[in-house]
């Protein structure tokens, strides 16, 4: 299924393309391998995060969220900027409510 070579941009647009046939399972699954092999893309946890709010699964995307700001915890105002507007098609509340809990979670690593 994995390609031996891939790129960010290519798994992200497969998983897209998957969302849009509704194939839920797949457009998350298509990014275990890549991050096996890089758990810290930050590219990765991002789309993957954002598949994660749209297929309303808050608590996924949170986990996701919270390896990128783990990894990548100098570009934490860039993440929380793209948590300004939810994904299309995302449950706005799901959002708001994911949206805080990164916000405590993001309070509780600078404490």
């Amino acid at each position: 299924m994995f390609e031996t070579f891939y790129s960010s941009e290519k798994i992200i647009e497969k998983s897209r393309k998957l969302l849009e046939k509704g194939e839920y399972d797949k457009a998350v699954q298509i990014f275990e391998a890549p991050l096996k092999k890089e758990p810290k893309n930050l590219d990765l946890l991002l789309a993957l995060a954002e598949v994660c709010c749209l297929i309303q699964e808050p608590q996924a995307a949170l986990r996701e969220y919270r390896k990128a700001f783990k990894a990548h915890g100098e570009k934490a105002r860039e993440i929380l900027d793209l948590l300004n507007t939810p994904p299309e098609g995302a449950n706005r509340s799901d959002f708001i409510e994911l949206r805080v809990e990164i916000l405590i979670h993001l309070r509780d690593l600078n404490a």
